[in-house]
């Protein structure tokens, strides 16, 4: 004869499983690990000149803008010209720069 693996299994009912639930949630909220944030607006473009603005704004060289946003030079310079439009990432730091422009001098 064959060993049967049956292991019982507790049984339980919708009440249960809506109350363990509810409880875990609670428990995951308190802990701050279940949180609601605002996420900032998207930024759809920043236009050439308002990019060299930004950088005159810091009263750097385009070298040093570029050096700062960890890009080549060639890159920041194409956007100041118009000639390449910047990734969405690099939208989100040209605007923090625009916004916070003191925070690029640090680190």
């Amino acid at each position: 004869m064959k060993a049967e693996n049956k292991r019982e299994l507790p049984e339980f009912s919708f009440k249960d499983l809506k109350h363990s639930l509810g409880q875990a949630l609670r428990e995951a909220k308190d802990n701050g690990t279940c949180r609601k944030i605002k996420l900032p607006e998207p930024i759809v473009e920043i236009p050439p000149k308002e990019i060299r603005r930004i950088r005159t704004q810091l009263q750097v060289s385009q070298s040093v803008f570029a050096a700062m946003l960890n890009v080549p030079l060639k890159t920041a310079v194409s956007w100041e010209t118009g000639l390449h439009k910047p990734t969405r990432a690099a939208l989100r730091l040209l605007d923090i720069a625009r916004k916070h422009p003191d925070i690029l001098f640090e680190a």
